[in-house]
């Protein structure tokens, strides 16, 4: 098992002797995006420079998401490009929890004073302006999401709790954005369809054969993307909450509201035709099941 300090759920409440040790957004330890001043709205331009980084080195582009995503954790760890080629992920999180010195139970995201707060919006907003920036092509790249949905996978299975309920928020955030990006997938699929149809009707002497080639090729390439974000979100899905949800922290880190995006979102793009799916957490009681959701 990975060295840890002690789990201190039960004894401190989130938010309670907030600030100890800590200062504001923009102190020194405080965790950063380049160019992004924590605290205030993440701009698209910031997500933009990370993404040119991202497509001309993506092992550079992801470490400092990821990095982010443990400085945003209150852990000065950091993983570095050695870390991430040679070690496994349950590895690196071993060796930044041996990083975790804080001795106090608070965590960026566990405090309530004005500047943490607006940190905590920044944090959820900047993983659905990632999302958004590269859902036409970057998240199909089997580099990205994969990489990110394993760390947060890892993060969420830690021993610290700080690292637990950061990655469970990011991960619901992610969840909701993938939803976002499922919805936009099957209006393409239907607009698609539409258009087929409408030029397979037309007369053999006005059908243009190449066009309905290219319609055909563009819903294969839908369903091939409504297939991978599926899978995506079956990840998250499986790896973090149904392994998190007897904790219920799906309503503490505003679960009802990330369910209600997804229901209003994927109810007949995420998982068509499995409406058991919330049901496979496999509790006898419907309370940890409905918070589950």
């Amino acid at each position: 098992q990975p060295r840890a300090r002690p789990d201190q759920d039960s004894q401190r409440e989130a938010g309670q002797g907030e600030g100890r040790g800590r200062g504001a957004p923009g102190d020194s330890g405080v965790p950063r995006w380049p160019l992004f001043d924590a605290g205030g709205p993440v701009p698209q331009t910031v997500v933009d420079d990370w993404l040119e980084t991202y497509k001309q080195d993506r092992e550079t582009g992801f470490l400092e998401l990821a990095n982010f995503i443990v400085r945003s954790c209150g852990c000065r760890g950091v993983v570095t490009p050695e870390m991430f080629r040679h070690l496994q992920n349950s590895e690196i999180i071993q060796h930044l929890t041996e990083k975790f010195e804080e001795d106090s139970a608070d965590y960026p995201l566990s405090l309530g004073t004005q500047p943490w707060r607006r940190f905590r919006a920044g944090f959820c907003e900047l993983v659905a302006v990632v999302v958004r920036r590269c859902q036409y092509s970057v998240v199909y790249d089997e580099f990205l999401m994969d990489a990110l949905i394993s760390l947060l996978t890892g993060l969420s299975d830690s021993q610290v709790r700080a690292f637990r309920h950061t990655s469970t928020l990011a991960a619901m955030k992610l969840m909701t954005a993938l939803v976002n990006v499922a919805l936009g997938v099957s209006l393409h699929q239907e607009n698609n369809q539409r258009q087929y149809e409408a030029e397979r009707s037309k007369g053999p002497g006005r059908r243009a054969t190449d066009r309905l080639e290219a319609l055909l090729e563009k819903r294969r390439e839908l369903q091939e993307q409504q297939e991978e974000i599926e899978n995506m979100m079956n990840a998250i899905f499986k790896g973090v909450f149904v392994h998190r949800y007897r904790l219920g922290l799906a309503q503490q880190l505003g679960g009802r509201r990330g369910s209600r995006d997804w229901g209003e979102g994927a109810r007949s793009v995420v998982w068509p035709g499995r409406e058991g799916r919330w049901e496979h957490c496999g509790d006898r009681d419907v309370a940890p099941r409905g918070t589950t959701v």
